[in-house]
């Protein structure tokens, strides 16, 4: 069964947020620096995102909000440089933000759903590819944009019987169905875009293959659609010297 390209795109994405976040861990126990790193939960002083990470500076200003925390991330591959973020709270959805010194940006609510921003660049074809997916893979959103954030389509995760259609419903308008491989174009995915903002609760209707009947999810958006937006168009245009170490 031949799946769309959307969801290849979905797969690679995944899998690259998850080798980068393990290969960090490897680097930081192989180095024996473990012992440095520091922990803060989401929704506390705006503190590391990840036990892999090293806070070097706290209550920065004149980032995407103020009082951020400055984080170095080890480097993936010996002898490429240090990955920096940036790290605060969004006062809105009281989640916690990073974006990174390379253009990439998330924002993990307090229940736990997560928005990944970014973009990739395809070298075969000379084109640049970019998302804003929450929760992608568990029945989530994958919403292709253009680096300005305007919505081009918008796909529910894990939706591949052939055939079928899924369904979203946002907050208390009306169930919106999509085409035949989950996804939504033009006046739809505009549709799905304008709802979103602002909005509290998402839920989801995928068909997964072989089981020929709907699964249905819901989560919280708390509101976070505006301010992902922002951050994810913030974080590819963001200032290298936001990234900078104090003192150098």
């Amino acid at each position: 069964m031949e799946r769309p390209e959307w969801h290849a795109q979905l797969l690679s994405a995944d899998l690259e947020v998850k080798m980068n976040r393990a290969l960090a861990a490897f680097a930081l126990l192989s180095a024996g620096v473990l012992s440095a790193c520091q922990t803060t939960q989401v929704g506390g002083d705006g503190g590391s995102s990840s036990k892999y990470s090293r806070v070097v500076a706290r209550d920065l200003q004149g980032g995407f909000m103020p009082n951020e925390t400055l984080e170095f991330w080890p480097a993936v591959v010996p002898g490429e440089p240090v990955s920096a973020a940036r790290v605060g709270i969004d006062p809105v959805s009281g989640g916690q933000y990073t974006y990174f010194s390379r253009g990439k940006s998330e924002l993990l609510l307090p229940s736990g759903e997560t928005w990944i921003l970014g973009c990739r660049k395809d070298t075969i074809r000379g084109t640049t590819l970019c998302n804003m997916n929450f929760e992608p893979m568990d029945q989530g959103l994958i919403m292709n944009v253009t680096t300005s954030g305007a919505v081009r389509s918008i796909c529910v995760g894990g939706h591949d019987f052939p055939g079928r259609r899924a369904l979203v419903r946002i907050d208390q308008h009306p169930a919106i169905s999509s085409d035949s491989n989950g996804c939504f174009h033009g006046g739809s995915a505009q549709r799905v875009a304008s709802q979103l903002n602002g909005a509290q609760v998402l839920q989801t209707e995928a068909v997964k293959w072989p089981y020929d009947s709907g699964i249905q999810r819901q989560f919280a958006l708390s509101g976070s659609y505006p301010a992902a937006k922002r951050l994810f168009r913030y974080a590819l245009n963001a200032d290298s010297t936001l990234f900078a170490s104090p003192g150098e």
